[in-house]
């Protein structure tokens, strides 16, 4: 998982087809240090299937967050600003 304010960039194993560019979804996470599990409303901005002869069978895909609401965006830039290195 690659977080950021925007959206999120995740991989997850190959089961099934492949998610359709400009679909909607929610991205659900359990964020470490938080006790509810938070929804992001989001779009597909790519994803992309592995090859036939590759290693790592998973799926890698781009989201775009929308609409989310105040309380999830506070938590959320308070565990991004809570973990920069």
């Amino acid at each position: 998982l690659n977080l950021s304010y925007e959206g999120a960039g995740i991989e997850f194993t190959d089961r099934g087809d492949i998610p359709k560019n400009n679909s909607k979804t929610q991205l659900q996470l359990l964020l470490p240090g938080y006790e509810e599990i938070l929804s992001f409303p989001a779009k597909i901005v790519w994803a992309k299937k592995p090859g036939e002869n590759t290693i790592n069978p998973s799926i890698t895909m781009g989201l775009h967050f929308r609409d989310i609401d105040l309380y999830t965006h506070k938590c959320l830039c308070g565990f991004i600003w809570g973990n920069q290195a």
